[in-house]
This record gives C-alpha cells, sequence and structure tokens, in this order.
C-alpha cells in the first residue's frame, strides 16, 4: 500500500513538473506578446531629422555592413542610401529575404567584440545601434531595435535584441519611413496609409481598404 506521504509527494513532484513544462513558457511567451503590443521608442540617433539630406555616393565604404548575425540567424543586408548627421552617418538597410527595413550608425571608437563574434573580429569591432521592420503578413509590421558590435573583418553587424513593437506599416511607407521621436503603437499609421494611397496612388478611383490583420479591423478610406 502506498503511504499517503509518498502519494503527497508523487502529486508535489507532477505538479512540479507541471509548472516547469505548461506554466513558464506560457509566462515567457505572454511576456513576449507584451512586448510586442506595447508602444515602442526608436532611439532618437536613429530617427531621421526632417531636413537631413539623403545620400547615395560610396555606399559601399561608407556603409559597409553586408549581413547582421542575431539569435543564431543570418540576414543578408543592403544599403539603399544614407544620411550624413552631427552625431554620425545614419544608413538605410534593406533585408530582402525577410522584408526588413531599417537603419543603423557605427560608432567611430574600437570596442570589445559582441560575445557572438569570431574571435578575428577582437580588435576591429565599433559599437553599432540599429533598428529594423521586419514586413510581415497584413498592414503591420514587427520592429526590433538590436545593440552590439560590428567586425570590419567580414563586414557583419553582431549583436542582440534590445527591444520590440509592433506598427501598421508595410511595403512602400516601409520604404519611406524615416522614424519618430513619440511613441509609435498599431493605430498611429491610419492617416499615413490615406495619405499614401492619396498621393502616390491617384489613379485608384475606387474605395481603398487598408486591412489590419493584426487587430482584427478592416478601415474603409474613401
Amino acid at each position: 500500500m502506498v503511504s499517503s506521504g509518498a502519494a503527497l509527494s508523487a502529486q508535489q513532484t507532477l505538479l512540479t513538473a507541471w509548472f516547469i513544462v505548461g506554466i513558464i513558457p506560457l509566462i515567457l511567451q505572454t511576456r513576449s506578446f507584451l512586448k510586442f503590443v506595447m508602444p515602442h521608442k526608436i532611439t532618437e540617433t536613429l530617427v531621421v531629422p526632417s531636413d537631413a539630406v539623403k545620400e547615395t555616393t560610396n555606399m559601399t565604404e561608407l556603409c559597409p555592413a553586408l549581413g547582421l548575425q542575431m539569435a543564431q540567424v543570418w540576414w543578408n543586408l543592403e544599403t539603399t542610401h544614407y544620411f550624413n548627421l552631427k552625431h554620425g552617418r545614419l544608413c538605410h538597410l534593406v533585408s530582402p529575404q525577410y522584408n526588413c527595413h531599417g537603419r543603423y550608425v557605427i560608432g567611430s571608437e574600437r570596442t570589445n567584440a559582441y560575445h557572438t563574434a569570431p574571435s578575428s573580429c577582437a580588435n576591429d569591432s565599433f559599437p553599432v545601434d540599429m533598428f529594423f521592420y521586419h514586413g510581415s503578413i497584413g498592414f503591420y509590421s514587427f520592429y526590433e531595435e538590436v545593440a552590439g558590435t560590428y567586425c570590419t573583418i567580414d563586414h557583419t553587424l553582431y549583436g542582440l535584441i534590445d527591444g520590440l513593437g509592433t506598427f501598421d506599416i508595410n511595403g512602400w511607407l516601409l520604404a519611406q519611413d524615416t522614424g519618430s521621436y513619440n511613441y509609435r503603437d498599431m493605430d498611429e499609421d491610419v492617416t499615413k496609409c490615406k495619405k499614401a494611397y492619396d498621393e502616390e496612388q491617384p489613379w485608384f478611383s475606387f474605395t481603398k481598404i487598408c486591412v489590419f490583420q493584426h487587430t482584427e479591423r478592416r478601415i474603409i478610406i474613401d
């Protein structure tokens, strides 16, 4: 016969195992979800001022990053243009394989390489701040901000995610976005959607529809 003490111990073991296997992952998933849906703010040094001039000369030399190594995933990077600002050169990046647009700025002084960088980068790394919007299905994108280092040996950015969010932006608007000094959330871009249709696609005479799948809302724009 199994004693009551042994039965209680077995129940406690099962409850502990259930908590570890079931509840803790759920808590972590909920925490990540909340980070995505909460308003986010782009680091000010990564926002393009309204009077900044877009430049495209010598991009391979002035914006040399060719890839991003983050979360054990390789991201191909291409530079489309840049802005020379007081605090540094702000490079606009594109990652075609993931439909990403963003910007990065490389510091001017050497620093310790990020821990995922190869040993060959130990003496040739510079601090880097970057962010990108990862376009998703529907009219919204995931926001990810990254802090790390840039290695001049392999022209790669190494870092970890330092901020998360979600924003109503995709397609043409995503490519043209210059950022904002204010907090952003899923409701901010409704007026931008209408403006894009009015200014860029005047030949459309029928009702325009922006579908915000993330919030399961449909906004009709006449």
